[in-house]
C-alpha cells in the first residue's frame, strides 16, 4: 500500500510539477544593441561557413553508410522464405547467406545512426 501511495505521489508530482512554478520571465534586447551587434554577427557567420558546410558534408557522408543496412533489414525475411519455402529448389544456402545479413542489419545500422552526429568533428571512420 505504501508503495502504491509512492507511485502515484511521484506520477503526480511529475505530471502537475511543471503548472506549480512560475513561468519564465520574458527579457528583450533593444533594437540598438541588436544594430550594434548583427554586422560582428554576419562577420562570424562567414568565418565560421566553411566549416558547417564541411561538418554537413561529413554527416551526408556517413548518413549514407546506412542505405545499404535499410537494404539488409529486407534480406532477413527474404533469407526465411529461401530457407522454408525455396529449400526444395535450391535455395537454402543463398537463404541462410540472406537471413545472416539481415540479423546483423539491425546492429550495423544502430551504430551507423549513431556515428552521424559525431562525423560533423571527424570523429568517426
Amino acid at each position: 500500500m505504501k508503495r502504491n501511495i509512492i507511485i502515484f505521489g511521484l506520477i503526480f508530482s511529475v505530471i502537475f510539477g511543471c503548472y506549480l512554478t512560475p513561468a519564465p520571465e520574458a527579457k528583450a534586447i533593444d533594437p540598438v544593441t541588436i544594430a550594434i551587434l548583427t554586422p560582428i554577427a554576419i562577420k562570424a557567420a562567414q568565418i565560421a561557413a566553411p566549416y558547417v558546410l564541411r561538418g554537413l558534408r561529413n554527416m551526408a557522408i556517413a548518413a549514407s553508410k546506412t542505405i545499404p543496412d535499410f537494404i539488409n533489414l529486407f534480406k532477413l525475411p527474404v533469407g526465411l522464405l529461401l530457407m522454408t519455402v525455396g529449400a526444395p529448389f535450391g535455395t537454402f544456402m543463398r537463404g541462410c547467406n540472406y537471413f545472416i545479413h539481415g540479423l546483423i542489419a539491425p546492429f550495423k545500422l544502430s551504430w551507423h545512426l549513431l556515428c552521424v552526429p559525431f562525423a560533423a568533428f571527424k570523429i568517426t571512420r
